[in-house]
């Protein structure tokens, strides 16, 4: 009751859960929810694939970081930095998901409004991360990641889920405007709310200028640079650029599958946006009960192996058709096993972070992870064009196997501690 209370009465805690539900919104919009809208459309599978290519702006988000948090906003300046920015994002990501849902999927404007949507969500998420850590005192950082990642989640289930259930009955095009005005909620918490406080250690303009420029390049590559430094560093990038890869190529051509074996939007959004999240959270529950008992490379391995498992069922459904029973046993499967390969991947980056440097390399070993999803899901529709559907899923298990190769080599090579507690799941 007490954590109740206090979520309640504290506007910053408030603030900031709503600003996490807010910057989730537009990310279905961009993958799984764009790829059911342009199959239904027609597109071509490769064609749909290759739109993950413009989510590619919001997983290279750290290249903007400098940009947001130094350089001033060039209009509602007069808000303070971070809410001048955080506002500028949310008006440019709502006009860009409003224009995608006016023009649709068959005019070329509407592959610029995709690529706006993944440009301003990923500042969104640096002016809020921003925000959240100015606003709140260090005795209030636990409960507002908390709440924010709670927020996050709902947004991210309101979204894909209420995205599929509007366009069921209104049609996409009203979706997309509907989801887009719910951006509106962000723009009013944050205009009700002061700017935290902040210090400038520069002060005069040519100051200014040269501490922007030397820090934002000490904040790009001296965290780049120590993780150069340790040892097995290239087993560690390999291992970063195979662990999902199998999941990666099948990501963007699952909603796709779906639709042609006969499931409905409904279907769809009861199976793998409310069944799935479940098992998500379930699975990030149950993988952090796991590495209390075990290492955390260890548990990346058998995480892993589950993984690539759970692709099987996937394959006997290409096999079987439309069958609404072992399609949630294949959601629940999927997205418990995709749950621990999270939790127990975030363990493990945290665990190579090093204080100093903990939150630019953490954003920076990520950002591999998402560069690598998105380069890879581009060419689910091409593969599955060439091979069909149930050779598709086979690809997918095995190139879920050669992670388990370079977890063994990390796993003989060196000795990694414990975390002292499980991190909870990233916003993205």
């Amino acid at each position: 009751m007490s954590f109740i209370r206090s979520f309640k009465f504290n506007p910053r805690i408030f603030t900031i859960a709503l600003l996490g539900f807010t910057s989730a919104l537009p990310l279905p919009l961009i993958s799984s929810n764009l790829s059911l809208w342009l199959a239904e459309a027609g597109m071509e599978r490769a064609a749909i694939a290759g739109f993950a290519l413009l989510h590619l702006p919001y997983s290279l988000r750290i290249l903007w970081s400098p940009l947001i948090e130094s350089f001033p906003c060039p209009i509602f300046n007069y808000l303070g930095q971070r809410r001048s920015w955080t506002v500028l994002s949310l008006i440019l990501c709502q006009a860009a998901i409003l224009f995608a849902g006016l023009l649709g999927p068959h005019s070329t404007g509407f592959l610029f409004c995709v690529l706006f949507i993944s440009l301003f969500s990923g500042w969104i998420y640096l002016a809020g991360v921003s925000y959240e850590v100015n606003v709140l005192s260090s005795d209030e950082y636990r409960l507002g990641s908390t709440w924010v990642i709670i927020g996050y989640r709902l947004g991210l289930l309101f979204s894909g889920a209420g995205t599929l259930y509007f366009a069921n009955f209104f049609g996409w095009q009203i979706a997309y405007i509907l989801i887009g005005l719910m951006m509106s909620v962000g723009v009013v918490t944050i205009l009700t709310q002061p700017e935290p406080k902040r210090s400038d250690p520069f002060s005069s303009p040519s100051q200014k200028k040269q501490g922007w420029i030397l820090s934002t390049f000490q904040g790009l590559t001296l965290p780049i640079l120590d993780l150069f430094k340790r040892k097995n560093w290239l087993i560690l990038l390999l291992f970063l650029f195979t662990y999902r890869l199998g999941q990666n190529i099948l990501d963007r051509m699952i909603g796709p599958f779906y639709l042609e074996i006969g499931f409905s939007k409904i279907e769809i959004a009861n199976a793998t946006k409310i069944v799935g999240m479940a098992a998500t959270f379930c699975g990030a529950l149950y993988a952090g009960h796991l590495l209390k008992k075990m290492s955390v490379l260890k548990g990346l391995f058998l995480f892993a192996a589950f993984h690539a498992f759970s692709h099987g069922c996937l394959w006997i459904m290409s096999l079987i058709g439309k069958e609404p029973y072992w399609f949630y046993v294949t959601i629940f499967a999927e997205q418990f096993t995709s749950g621990m390969m999270i939790t127990g991947l975030i363990a493990y980056l945290w665990s190579h972070c090093q204080p100093a440097f903990a939150a630019a390399q953490y954003t920076f070993l990520w950002s591999l992870i998402s560069f690598n999803h998105d380069l890879f899901a581009s060419f689910g529709g091409a593969l599955v064009n060439l091979l069909g559907w149930p050779e598709f899923f086979l690809l997918s298990i095995g190139l879920s196997c050669p992670c388990l190769f370079l977890l063994a080599m990390l796993i003989r090579s060196e000795q990694t501690p414990l975390p002292k507690t499980i991190p909870q799941m990233a916003m993205g």
